[in-house]
């Protein structure tokens, strides 16, 4: 059962990254913390690779490659620029993604979501509504507003979207290649793509860099730590039961965001929280 504490150690290092990606926030640009983040794991994941052997890859690998890296450096960036605000708001909008994955899913791979998928599409929609009550005083629909009305909730929701399609793409680029192998190109390629929008930014806060290279450091050293025990989890059990306890990083997140950074409204966004990881966990496992 060693499987369950690897994916406990993954969701408590997204969440960890997050917290270090924020703090980095405060002097660095978004397309900086992105092209570091992607560039040194990317390295990581290499050096990983040298004990592997390279596998056989299928005919649609490349191009579903850069079709899914293209799409999801925007998305990365994004889901960074989120942390700007509240990230105790911004981070739940995550747990979206299984949710517009059950659509992506049925429309690219004709796959049909499950009753229980249904009952998980209510839960996370019901979470939302929690997360966001304290704007019920505005009418019954503000709490489904404040996800376009805020800038940090609205990115991360758009992030979302995006996963929901590279997420499909992922499962068509890995069933023609090797986790391992994929994930290391993916890393490699997003980086090259940051490459050019982060260089002149890279340039020009060489003094703010150096200000924050514990934080980016962090940033990097959790990421990779993440990806790793992510990898040893997927090695023993199923991908969907991994993804499902990885997303208690959005209730830790929430946690961290008011220990660490006095944000508000900490009881309700713990129990919307809660309540659409709970989805999450019908639609993925269920």
């Amino acid at each position: 059962m060693m499987w369950i504490v690897y994916a406990l150690l993954v969701a408590v290092f997204t969440s960890l990254k997050s917290v270090a990606s924020k703090k980095s926030l405060r002097s660095l640009d978004t397309f900086v913390i992105s092209w570091f983040l992607f560039f040194f794991s990317g390295i990581f994941l290499s050096l990983f690779f040298l004990k592997s052997d390279i596998p056989e890859l299928g005919n649609f690998f490349w191009i579903v490659l850069v079709l899914d890296c293209l799409p999801s450096a925007l998305a990365t960036v994004m889901s960074i620029k989120a942390l700007e605000s509240d990230m105790s708001a911004a981070v739940p909008m995550t747990a979206f993604t299984p949710l517009f994955m059950l659509l992506t899913g049925w429309l690219i791979l004709g796959e049909a979501p499950s009753g229980f998928g249904f009952v998980g599409v209510v839960l996370i929609v019901a979470g939302t509504y929690i997360l966001n009550i304290r704007e019920r005083k505005n009418g019954w629909r503000a709490p489904f507003a404040a996800l376009v009305k805020h800038k940090g909730p609205r990115l991360m929701l758009g992030a979302s979207i995006i996963w929901s399609v590279t997420g499909i793409l992922d499962k068509i680029a890995v069933q023609n290649s090797s986790p391992l192998f994929f994930a290391m190109s993916e890393n490699i390629l997003i980086a090259s793509i940051i490459f050019p929008f982060a260089y002149r930014r890279i340039k020009r806060q060489k003094k703010e860099i150096k200000k924050e290279q514990f934080h980016l450091v962090a940033v990097i050293v959790f990421s990779a730590l993440a990806v790793y025990c992510q990898m040893l989890a997927i090695s023993q059990v199923l991908v969907v039961y991994v993804v499902a306890i990885k997303r208690l990083s959005i209730v830790i997140t929430i946690l961290l965001g008011g220990l660490v950074f006095r944000e508000k409204d900490m009881k309700m966004k713990l129990a919307g929280g809660c309540v659409m990881v709970l989805g999450v966990f019908f639609i993925t496992v269920l």
